[in-house]
């Protein structure tokens, strides 16, 4: 099969689909196609753990140094990353089942952010001192 997944994606994306359409599955490029599908769905989970980190991230400055102004911008960014993650698992709901485990790798990047974010001035837990439940809570704000 003469394909320009690698030279064209845009096209070859086209080319997939006008196949589809046509019934010409002889003429899909399957290996590529499993490829970009499975690609799909880890862009999902990749697009929860990175909410997480944010979320965290500002939830350990809120919590860990309280002598900065936390300001209308924190409570923003921690309200739109909360309701982010909640239209994300609305329209993905299979994500649910993932929580816990994204929630763990995005404590590792919410502790790179939030250290480089205080010039690693704060000392900060090395395990998330709270679950994904009270995150996602929109009531939750570390004292």
């Amino acid at each position: 099969m003469n394909t320009t997944y690698e030279t064209d994606f845009h096209q070859w994306a086209i080319d997939q689909a006008d196949h589809l359409r046509a019934g010409t599955l002889e003429q899909l490029d399957i290996l590529h196609l499993l490829e970009e599908v499975e690609g799909m769905g880890s862009d999902k989970r990749s697009a929860l753990t990175n909410r997480y980190a944010v979320l965290i991230a500002h939830l350990l400055k809120w919590q860990f140094q309280p002598e900065m102004n936390h300001g209308p911008s924190w409570g923003n960014t921690i309200r739109t990353q909360r309701r982010e993650i909640e239209f994300l698992i609305e329209d993905n709901p299979s994500l649910k089942h993932y929580r816990p485990d994204l929630f763990g790798k995005a404590y590792k990047r919410a502790l790179k952010i939030a250290r480089d974010d205080t010039g690693n001035k704060v000392k900060f837990p090395d395990v998330c001192p709270w679950s994904w439940e009270q995150v996602e809570s929109p009531d939750f704000y570390p004292d």
